[in-house]
């Protein structure tokens, strides 16, 4: 069972636009799945990093906070940390199999 980790981040979640223009460039602004979305937010270090980095292969964060089934999250997603920071989602888990819980593998967007 996973450790109960505080969850004292909220972050937005964002999903990106998929409308097109005439030359293939995405348009339009991104919807946002979850807004005050409360997690918990750690930096992956020396053997952490290394095992994260067999699924996503830039992964420097793991994220871990409530599941809402409802809006459930993409890889494709990004989190919008205060100050306008982002976190690309590599990966989402659901490791207990109960959907209470997601745990996701994230990288700095630059």
């Amino acid at each position: 069972m996973a450790k109960a980790l505080v969850k004292r981040h909220y972050v937005t979640i964002k999903r990106p636009s998929t409308a097109k223009g005439t030359k293939g460039q995405r348009t339009g602004s991104d919807t946002i799945v979850l807004a005050n979305w409360p997690c918990s937010i750690e930096t992956l270090s020396g053997g952490e990093r290394e095992l994260a980095r067999t699924i996503v292969v830039d992964a420097t964060h793991r994220v871990i906070g409530w599941a809402d089934r409802t809006n459930p999250i993409r890889e494709l997603d990004y989190l919008v940390l205060e100050g306008g920071r982002r976190l690309a989602i590599g990966h989402v888990a659901d490791p207990e199999q109960l959907g209470l819980e997601w745990h996701l593998l994230c990288a700095e967007d630059r």
